[in-house]
């Protein structure tokens, strides 16, 4: 089974498609392979005969600012992948990933800090307190969700097991994460703090919502559910019971909300709308606005953007250029198997 990696990798590992579970190590075959920017998947194509043709390079990445108006600014001048921007609590640094590990952008000082150094971590985010970055650890035995301090003064520890992407409750007693149970993906509420009185219970099990984000007052959940045919945004009460209620229109993806109650961000293709929302007596669309249009990554198991708490900026990894070129491999799968079999007599 072939994968790849949001820092241009692609791998194989071994898997039993009796068992459906993989029975080896991961083996990186290539790296540099160009990252579809939009899709978050490598760009290549693999014949039947085993003929493999992909792109090698990179695509130009900043860091942008983007004020409401849609005015735009340089976070940072170098040219990199990032991926998955979150403002800090306190609006002063951005943490991302880059290339499979986690950093830290102090905005005033203008210092781009790694956190991690494992190749294997993705979607970081604060935690409502700001003294720690959540991030999801993929493959292996150390997969799931992970938290560290910001600034490094203790180690990282895994928080959850079998899961992916990381939601707190204001309060920090929940972890809402997306958990492996029973041979599929249930979106969970995992207590975090000690209290016998709190118990683990599922959010949404029929429909699996991508891209959940807790609202700051803990009061609702918006998320993306595709049972139409193509992604909408939806918001429910948390947690619950309760109706959905559907935001988008015509698609809708990768929701934020806003520190301002009944406000809530998301791009509908090209452009990133602000929603506002009516809460009481019930759930109800006030308006849409569009704000600007973006050129800008993508998010896939988080939103790829964020918004500051002042709910006037955002940021975003800006595509402004690529330097990628096509490569032809003929026989490659012969090459693969001979690699796959050397790894295995080690």
């Amino acid at each position: 089974m072939f994968f790849s990696r949001s820092d241009g990798t692609l791998s194989a590992v071994r898997f039993d498609a009796a068992e459906l579970r993989v029975t080896g190590e991961p083996v990186t075959l290539l790296e540099g392979v160009t990252i579809k920017q939009q899709a978050a998947v490598a760009d290549l194509s693999l014949s039947p005969t085993g003929t493999l043709v992909y792109l090698s390079g990179e695509a130009g990445v900043q860091l942008t600012e983007v004020a409401r108006e849609g005015r735009m600014r340089a976070l940072t001048p170098e040219l990199r992948f990032y991926r998955h921007p979150r403002v800090s609590p306190d609006g002063r640094r951005i943490t991302m990933s880059i290339a499979g590990d986690v950093w830290v952008y102090d905005i005033a000082a203008s210092t781009l800090t790694r956190l991690t150094s494992i190749r294997s971590a993705v979607t970081p985010d604060w935690t409502p307190s700001g003294r720690r970055i959540s991030f999801t650890w993929i493959g292996g035995d150390s997969a799931g969700v992970w938290w560290q301090p910001w600034d490094a003064s203790g180690p990282p520890e895994r928080i959850q097991a079998a899961s992916r992407g990381a939601e707190f409750t204001p309060n920090e007693d929940y972890l809402i994460t997306t958990a492996r149970e029973g041979g599929r993906w249930l979106l969970r509420a995992v207590p975090i703090k000690s209290d016998a009185t709190r118990k683990p219970f599922t959010v949404m099990a029929s429909d699996i919502p991508r891209l959940p984000r807790i609202s700051h007052d803990g009061r609702w959940l918006a998320y993306v559910s595709e049972e139409t045919g193509r992604p909408e945004v939806y918001v429910q009460a948390f947690p619950g019971p309760g109706g959905r209620y559907q935001v988008s229109s015509g698609g809708g993806t990768e929701p934020i909300w806003s520190r301002k109650n009944g406000e809530l961000f998301y791009r509908g293709g090209s452009a990133l709308i602000a929603a506002t929302l009516q809460t009481t007596p019930e759930l109800a669309l006030v308006r849409r606005d569009t704000l600007f249009l973006i050129n800008a990554l993508a998010g896939d198991v988080e939103a790829g953007y964020d918004v500051f708490p002042d709910g006037r900026r955002f940021v975003f990894p800006r595509i402004v250029s690529s330097n990628a070129a096509p490569i032809v491999v003929f026989g490659w799968l012969d090459e693969v198997r001979e690699r796959m079999a050397a790894e295995m007599r080690r």
